[in-house]
């Protein structure tokens, strides 16, 4: 087995320097709790648990105080992006505001002013939150659906099954899918198979049945009737076109 530097013997160690220490740290689900208010927009909480962050239960990653508590603002700042991005922020907003706050934390000249620093960051976040929930409380359950359609492509995918993924009921979903995407949920579907086989026809050598089966079309006949309706062209005559065009 590979030589690590931290060893069993120096986990033994420290956890017992800890308990000479009465150190207990924060338990997971508390360290998590912050990011949980974060995402819902709770600022309030946010702004108590930000009075917490650099208190006991915190752990030590440096032996100098104000390297410590910089240390720790970085995987603060880690963990609100990623929350917030997983919750529906936009990545690049999110990893802006992570890498200018890192920033800043880095020249503070003192705790107290890195604490401010992780202060207004977290309420940063909180504000964008709220302002993304008021416009993603449609927007959110066709946000999982889209992503959900496009990984089961190739799977006959039904209206209760991306409901459920969704968090919310065959109706509702049916109803928002509509009116955000302009399309019914089985024509959108259709849509996206149809984009797919087209790749597959213009990149691969596999046979228009074989794409069919693929991407779970009943039979040939079906796919090609789709194809046909969505493209104006057949299966066979889309790769003969972009066939010729490659290679010209």
């Amino acid at each position: 087995m590979p030589t690590h530097y931290i060893t069993p013997s120096l986990l033994n160690r420290y956890a017992f320097v800890n308990r000479e220490r009465q150190f207990v740290h924060t338990s997971y689900e508390d360290e998590l709790a912050p990011y949980y208010y974060l995402v819902n927009g709770d600022k309030e909480k946010v702004l108590e648990c930000a009075e917490r962050f650099f208190g006991g239960g915190t752990g030590k990653v440096s032996e100098d105080p104000l390297r410590n508590v910089k240390y720790l603002s970085v995987s603060i700042a880690t963990l609100a992006c990623r929350f917030c991005i997983e919750a529906g922020l936009d990545p690049t907003v999110a990893y802006n505001a992570s890498d200018m706050y890192i920033q800043r934390v880095d020249v503070c000249e003192s705790i107290d002013k890195v604490g401010a620093v992780v202060k207004d960051m977290m309420l940063f976040y909180c504000e964008q939150m709220i302002e993304q929930n008021r416009s993603a409380v449609v927007m959110r359950p066709v946000t999982k659906t889209l992503n959900y359609i496009d990984a089961h492509l190739h799977e006959k995918i039904t209206l209760q099954e991306a409901a459920e993924e969704a968090g919310v009921t065959r109706t509702y979903l049916s109803s928002i899918f509509s009116k955000e995407t302009g399309m019914k949920f089985n024509d959108y579907i259709l849509d996206r198979k149809i984009e797919a086989a087209k790749n597959m026809l213009r990149f691969t050598d596999m046979t228009v049945s074989e794409i069919a089966a693929y991407l779970a079309f009943s039979n040939h006949s079906h796919f090609d009737r789709v194809f046909r309706k969505i493209t104006g062209e057949t299966p066979v005559s889309f790769r003969s076109k972009n066939i010729s065009m490659h290679n010209s």
